[in-house]
């Protein structure tokens, strides 16, 4: 995913590669987790993203790399809505209503965190806490 504008990064945490190399059981069900979560993360993006056109909602999405995955946009005005300028706060949507302050892959990201807390789901909750987010 070259050239993107905004991203999240899914990647593994050290413990987690270690418990893979040491037992090849676990590898598919880190994978599944994790493309799980990156499609997750990509639909919540595409609900919190602001609307003009549907230019920057069609625009986001996921892909698989190695045992992680990236979620993120190419359009170039995406870092703007993201995190904001000099004349624009960053904005995301929830429900109908604009919210400034943080951008939407942000707030999606808050989600993510908030749902694998709630699941119990020990790789889920490894996963999502690994999950790297910035410019």
């Amino acid at each position: 995913m070259a050239g993107l504008a905004i991203i999240a990064q899914i990647v593994q945490g050290l413990d987690l590669v270690k418990r893979l190399n040491a037992d090849s059981s676990i590898d598919k069900p880190a994978q599944d987790g994790v493309r799980n979560i990156a499609i997750r993360l990509e639909a919540e993006t595409k609900r919190a993203t602001v609307v003009d056109t549907g230019r920057l909602r069609a625009s986001m999405t996921h892909c698989m790399i190695g045992m992680g995955a990236e979620v993120g946009s190419n359009v170039k005005y995406a870092s703007f809505v993201e995190y904001g300028t000099e004349n624009m706060e960053a904005r995301h949507m929830e429900g109908s209503r604009k919210i400034l302050g943080l951008g939407m892959l942000g707030f999606a990201l808050k989600a993510i965190k908030g749902w694998a807390a709630q699941q119990g789901n020990e790789i889920a909750k490894n996963i999502a806490d690994k999950i790297v987010y910035g410019r």
